[in-house]
This record gives C-alpha cells, structure tokens and sequence, in this order.
C-alpha cells in the first residue's frame, strides 16, 4: 500500500511539473514580445499550445523515457510554431527566443543535476531516470531557477531587433542552432557511455563554452542593432533639422 501511494505521488510530481514546464516555458516567450492587448485569440492559443506541450511531455515522461533528443526536438519545433504563428514582432527574434528559451533550462538542468550527483553521489543516470528524494530536490531548484533566470531577462530584455547585413541574420539564428546540436551531441555521449562520471567534466566544459559563445553573439548582435538604431535615429534627426533650416531660408526669401 505504501508502495502504492509513494507510486502515486511521483506520477502527480512529473504531471505536475509537466505542466508547470510548459505554462512558464510558454508564458516567457507571450511576455518577451510583449503584446499591446491580449484578446480572446491569443488565450486560445497559448492555452491550446500549454495543453499540446503537457500532452507531449506527458507521453516521452511514461511511455518513451529515454528518447531525449526527440522529446527535446518536439518541444522546441512547438514552441517555434507558436512563437512563429501567434506572435508579433521581428521574424529573427520570433526564430531564436524559442530556442534561447529552451536552452536555458537545459543548461539549468545540467548544471544542478551535475551538482547533486556530486555531492550526493548518486550518479546522473539515476538522477533522470529513477525516483528519489535527490530527484525531487532537483525538480524544485531547477524549475525556479528556469523560472528565476526568465523572469530576469523579461526585466532587462530588448524585443526591437534590427540586423542590417544577411551575414548577422545568418549567424543570429545559426549559432544557437549549432550550440543546441553540440549540446544534444554531448547529451547522446553520455547516454551511449552510460554516463561515465570521468568524462562527464568534459563534455559539461564543453556545453557551457558553446553557452558561452552563444550568448557573447547574441549579447554582439544586440549592441549592433542598438548601434544602428541609434545611427538611423541622429541620421532622421539631422535631416529634419536640414528641412527645418531649409523652410525657414524658403519663407525669408519670400
């Protein structure tokens, strides 16, 4: 009977957390783009995009456990099509938010699961895999630090986004790609090695220096966009001082 309940306690604990994944998940990238109005057609579709993505996670976490990488590649693909389809602003952006999104708690989940494998000694398999106090440990911190870490770029974020050269569109949207499938890359050797704890620092290096990268390129990006604005802005400034001057000398003349 104990057994029974302690069964059922886990499930409600990985429904639960399922759903909560995919409300914050979502509700970081409705309030990034930051919507002048909210109407009926867009609580449908976040409601009905929550709903999708709980279903998807719910059907890898009891029926398909192990597939990671098609799991990951699931969630990513829905939440660029509501990102694409029911929201408004820069096509680059709307691309790769739901990609950074994503990213962060992956890294999240890596760096406190690594963590408490350490310092517990229970080892990363058992930590993803199997039902334990550590397991629930890391459930909790990680979710409110995803949510933590969310909430901080919703603060200090920046939606207008403007690259001027194909060549900065290109590397804006390819690099956190790339850094994704480095990361899934390393996610498989760990799985294929049986999570050997000696190489586990290594490939834990490897992810957090294409994180790394990949936010020092955002982070670029972002600066020369700001620049350009602000270039285009003191450039529209000037020429309406110039007509200004200009309509001033045509009325004195007259």
């Amino acid at each position: 009977t104990v057994g029974w309940w302690i069964m059922l306690g886990n499930i409600v604990i990985e429904v639960l957390t399922n759903l909560y994944q995919g409300v914050i998940f979502l509700g970081f990238i409705f309030f990034f783009f930051k919507p002048d109005k909210v109407n009926a057609k867009d609580i449908i579709a976040y409601a009905g995009t929550v709903f999708v993505i709980f279903s998807a996670l719910n059907y890898f976490t009891f029926y398909n456990n192990f597939a990671v990488i098609e799991s990951s590649a699931v969630y990513i693909i829905i939440l660029e099509l509501y990102s694409i389809l029911f929201l408004k602003g820069n096509i680059a952006s709307r691309i790769i938010v739901p990609v950074f999104t994503y990213l962060i708690n992956t890294v999240i989940s890596y760096v406190f699961a690594y963590l408490v494998s350490y310092l517990s000694g229970v080892s990363y398999y058992n930590l993803a895999t199997k039902s334990s106090a550590y397991r629930l440990l890391c459930i909790i911190f990680i979710n409110l630090a995803t949510l933590l870490v969310y909430l901080i770029i919703l603060k200090f974020r920046s939606t207008d986004l403007r690259l001027v050269k194909k060549s900065d569109i290109v590397a804006f949207v390819l690099i956190p790609i790339l850094s994704m499938a480095v990361g899934y890359s390393t996610l498989e050797v760990i799985t294929i090695t049986d999570f050997r704890s000696d190489i586990l620092p290594y490939l834990f290096l490897i992810c957090s220096s294409m994180i790394v990268i990949t936010v020092i390129v955002w982070h670029m990006m972002t600066r020369i966009s700001r620049q350009h604005q602000i270039k285009t802005k003191l450039l529209l400034s000037k020429q309406r001082e110039q007509l200004y001057e200009n309509s001033i000398l045509s009325a004195n003349q007259q």
